[in-house]
């Protein structure tokens, strides 16, 4: 007996990934690869090994190393994650004073139960 084949979750899934990829390789892949030949195997090495080059992606790697545990800490406790959504909505960060200062200036409200704020210390 033959398994029946199920559905996909969403339809034309493949057709837009390929899509994607085709227009991503046509835009970004392609110029880059372009740009690399241009300059050879060694001007490449040289481009690679330049320190600025070198910091950007240690940069990179380690903001996307956070994101990660971030990810991962607040999909497996959930609690965490509420935790977070309620101390982000409920802080007034530093700059939300100035946010709340120039929209009362144009004479907008903020939200509906506090027209402005003052910066609040701690």
């Amino acid at each position: 007996m033959l398994p029946l084949k199920t559905p996909g979750v969403l339809p034309g899934f493949k057709l837009s990934l390929g899509l994607t990829v085709l227009c991503l390789s046509l835009l970004v892949v392609l110029p880059f690869a372009m740009m690399a030949a241009e300059i050879g195997w060694g001007g490449f090495r040289n481009t690679i090994a330049e320190p600025n080059v070198l910091a950007a992606v240690r940069l990179s790697l380690r903001m996307s190393f956070y994101a990660m545990l971030t990810n991962v800490s607040c999909s497996a406790h959930w609690w965490l994650g509420c935790w977070c959504a309620m101390n982000f909505r409920a802080r007034a960060w530093r700059t939300r004073w100035l946010i709340c200062r120039l929209r009362c200036r144009r004479r907008l409200r903020v939200s509906r139960w506090r027209p402005c704020m003052r910066p609040t210390v701690g």
